[in-house]
């Protein structure tokens, strides 16, 4: 009777193993279903056209991008009409012919600032999301001098994007295949422009061997952080960063010792400490290590970037310090 009832329980579990089984495919199911239908106001721009044949196109981003496996994009521009639809603009330099583009969608993400956070569409806020998504076919635009393009266009109050990610979507294997383009837009805009606001001239070498000759930052206004770029006098090849981190510490001035983290005001630390992973970004032959600082300080007394080596498990050579900083807002 007992080993009956042992069966009988036996039977009850894979049963239940059975369903449980059946409902995630078909959640699975159902999510895949959601990204192959889910395309969301996609617009068609009345004057594109003229656009893509403008020689100095505005808003251009020029940097490599490997896309998907076969793709090579060279430039980004944005670009909205008179009508309010947003066109992200993405140059192909190199595309394998034989690609079937009907195998494929592409994916945008658009993450904007905090101080934007509301304007992201409803089913994104409620789904906890940063960023609003949109599908669509792929689809290639060619200009009249033959330059091809993938363009993305769609309606959406956001004006200050973070982060811009393009993805490729493979239709028969139902899912995300090969490299994304990500852009930290605004920033890299700022970074490849000739403005002067928050830039610092500093002498320095980090980590004994990576000599620094400029500090910028770049806040927008209602932003909760900003980013900070560290010029170097000479582009270094990326091995040399290889087992290193970045770490920065932040002394506010008086008037924002409020606003130090919770976890520094219970040490009666005097400062914020953050530590990254190295990051580089290069523009027109120079480098910059970069990192975004998650803080609505703006004034300090100084600010300390050191080089960790995780080989040698410390702290190496004296840190690059600017003294009497104070963020204006990039506009």
């Amino acid at each position: 009777m007992k080993k009956l009832n042992k069966y009988k329980i036996l039977i009850c579990i894979l049963f239940l193993l059975v369903i449980s089984s059946c409902k995630e495919k078909n959640e699975g199911q159902k999510k895949i279903e959601t990204i192959e239908n889910n395309i969301k106001e996609v617009e068609e721009v009345k004057d594109i056209k003229s656009f893509l044949n403008l020689v100095n196109k505005p808003n251009s981003i020029i940097k490599d991008f490997s896309f998907g496996d076969n793709i090579q994009i060279n430039k980004f521009n944005h670009f909205r009409d008179s009508l309010g639809v947003s066109s992200f603009i993405f140059q192909i330099e190199t595309i394998n012919s034989d690609i079937d583009l009907d195998k494929y969608r592409i994916n945008l993400r658009i993450t904007p600032f905090s101080n934007q956070n509301n304007l992201l569409r409803e089913d994104s806020k409620k789904s906890n999301l940063n960023y609003d998504s949109w599908f669509s076919d792929f689809k290639i635009k060619n200009s009249n001098s033959n330059t091809k393009y993938i363009v993305f266009s769609l309606r959406t109050d956001i004006s200050e994007f973070k982060n811009i990610e393009l993805f490729l979507y493979d239709k028969q294997l139902k899912k995300f295949i090969g490299n994304k383009v990500s852009i930290d837009y605004e920033f890299e805009n700022y970074l490849n422009s000739s403005k002067k606001v928050n830039v610092h001239k500093t002498d320095g070498i980090l980590g004994r061997e990576f000599s620094v000759s400029n500090f910028k930052a770049y806040m927008k206004e209602g932003s909760k952080g900003f980013y900070v770029a560290y010029q170097l006098t000479d582009v270094v090849p990326e091995e040399r960063f290889a087992k290193k981190r970045l770490m920065i510490n932040i002394f506010p001035t008086d008037s924002y010792q409020d606003f130090l983290r919770e976890d520094s005001k219970k040490n009666n630390s005097s400062f914020d400490s953050w530590y990254y992973d190295i990051k580089i970004k290069e523009y027109e032959n120079s480098q910059f290590l970069w990192a975004y600082i998650p803080t609505e300080i703006l004034d300090f007394n100084k600010i300390e970037a050191y080089i960790y080596d995780e080989t040698q498990k410390r702290f190496v050579g004296l840190p690059v310090i600017l003294k009497d900083v104070s963020l204006d807002f990039n506009k």
